[in-house]
């Protein structure tokens, strides 16, 4: 178990207490270590917690980062498809 083993525990933790903003940070910290390991996961998850506070483009971008480097993976790949839908449904409803 390694420290960003943890800090991605810690970051899951904060997003079900709601914790978005403590998330996002933690999920940093994660990046920071350079362990390649959890680069998809911990940009998965500040994208759930940027989805739930609705910036939704934040949101993708991440998604879209844990996709590209971790493909084989479908739960990040259908959470950009899903945040891609909604902001282009967004898009074309508000003209």
């Amino acid at each position: 178990y390694s420290g960003a083993d943890i800090l991605n525990d810690l970051a899951i933790t904060q997003y079900h207490l709601g914790e978005y903003n403590e998330c996002i940070a933690t999920c940093q910290k994660i990046l920071e270590t350079g362990e390649e390991g959890q680069y998809s996961p911990a940009n998965f998850n500040a994208g759930m917690a940027y989805e739930k506070m609705g910036n939704l483009s934040r949101a993708y971008e991440n998604y879209n980062i844990a996709a590209e480097r971790n493909p084989d993976v479908l739960a990040y790949q259908t959470a950009a498809n899903r945040v891609a839908t909604t902001i282009s449904y967004n898009s074309n409803n508000s003209r």
